[in-house]
């Protein structure tokens, strides 16, 4: 991880990790969402630590994909 590194090398006051779960749904197949979950949950405790040690806020955003029946025939 280079976050650490960089954390320590520069004055960061905020560090903003966009889609997170994106990377995650990349490397690990539909029906591993076990796996996934606890993958995430500890990139989220590195991240907290991180924070902590450094004085930094950290926010993680998701995209949430929307897919709903009515939503697209309203636009057809």
């Amino acid at each position: 991880m280079r976050l650490p590194q960089l954390l320590a090398q520069r004055n960061v006051k905020l560090v903003v990790i966009d889609s997170i779960a994106g990377l995650f749904r990349s490397e690990y197949d539909p029906g591993d969402a076990v796996n996934r979950a606890k993958d995430l949950q500890m990139v989220g405790g590195q991240l907290h630590k991180l924070a902590e040690q450094f004085r930094v806020a950290v926010i993680c955003v998701n995209q949430v994909p929307f897919y709903h029946k009515y939503f697209y025939q309203s636009w057809s």
